[in-house]
């Protein structure tokens, strides 16, 4: 973030101040407004561990920060634009002050840097960013995270609220499914449930298991159900095609599949088939070195009714 100052007046002798931006005195107005600017986000202003280390041993961190000189650029010509628009508009006589009167302005000091964001970048692509649309961190299904450090791009105001909205939705997408009232079946590490998973299912992780191949098959006790409900999302932009005791429920983007919810027959058992035409592996889009074809990564199934 980038501060500017410049001035709406011809003198310097008001009678009252108010506050250093708002100057009065009979027939006289001093107005400094102050101008904020929004940096580009570039590779060299990073954070990155040091070899300096605290007294636990873990290693400390070392800020990169660099300006751009196209910044810088943008800059100036902003203020000059604004200080053009006041006087060609008869507003006020605008005047730089003294150390922004050069051409230049590769010397000023930026005087407020406020919002450090946008070291785990959030992009479409793991050669762009740190974590998907999601939160989730590329290469890795169990990692994600909520924070300023997401933003694709730094802004002037205060970033907080959308931080927390990221967080909100983070939270509500890893809890989806849970808590409800019915029967419910989760599955993941160590989970009791992961017995109904048939073929087609990779391990079991924390929060969940990825769909391996092109069909993945599970059962559940339905004990006359009449409605489902699923929580999980799908890997990228792969093509899930789902169907329930036979009937298909769901064809489209798996992602769009993250909490589904479709009425069923109401039988004492209930089949879930997932099929994929073209399931991909992380490794083949440069993700990690992993080489399971995923299609689907199912958290929960409730049944209710």
């Amino acid at each position: 973030m980038l501060d500017s100052g410049i001035k709406s007046t011809e003198g310097e002798s008001p009678a009252t101040d108010h506050g250093g931006w708002l100057r009065e005195a009979a027939g006289y107005r001093c107005v400094i407004p102050a101008l904020k600017f929004e940096q580009t986000p570039h590779e060299r202003s990073r954070v990155e561990l040091s070899e300096r280390r605290d007294r636990d041993g873990t290693p400390l961190a070392r800020i990169h920060w660099e300006i751009l000189p196209s910044d810088i650029d943008s800059y100036r010509r902003a203020t000059l634009l604004l200080c053009g628009l006041f006087n060609q508009g008869g507003l006020a006589r605008a005047r730089m002050r003294p150390a922004y009167r050069k051409s230049d302005w590769s010397d000023i000091i930026a005087n407020h840097a406020g919002h450090q964001l946008g070291t785990t970048r959030m992009a479409h692509a793991p050669t762009a960013g740190v974590v998907d649309s999601d939160c989730k961190v590329f290469g890795l299904n169990n990692l994600f995270i909520a924070g300023s450090s997401v933003f694709a791009a730094s802004d002037y105001v205060n970033p907080t609220m959308n931080f927390l909205a990221l967080a909100a939705r983070l939270a509500a997408t890893l809890t989806a499914g849970f808590g409800e009232v019915g029967q419910g079946f989760r599955f993941g590490h160590d989970r009791p449930e992961n017995r109904y998973l048939l073929e087609g299912w990779s391990h079991a992780e924390d929060l969940g298991i990825w769909s391996e191949g092109r069909v993945s098959r599970l059962v559940l006790p339905a004990a006359g159900a009449t409605r489902l409900r699923l929580a999980g999302w799908g890997y990228r932009e792969v093509d899930l095609a789902l169907s329930v005791n036979g009937i298909e429920v769901f064809q489209g983007r798996g992602k769009d599949a993250q909490r589904f919810e479709c009425e069923i027959d109401g039988r004492a058992e209930c089949e879930l088939v997932f099929s994929f035409p073209s399931p991909q592996s992380p490794a083949s889009l440069g993700e990690s070195d992993d080489q399971r074809k995923l299609g689907y990564f199912i958290r929960s199934v409730e049944l209710s009714g």
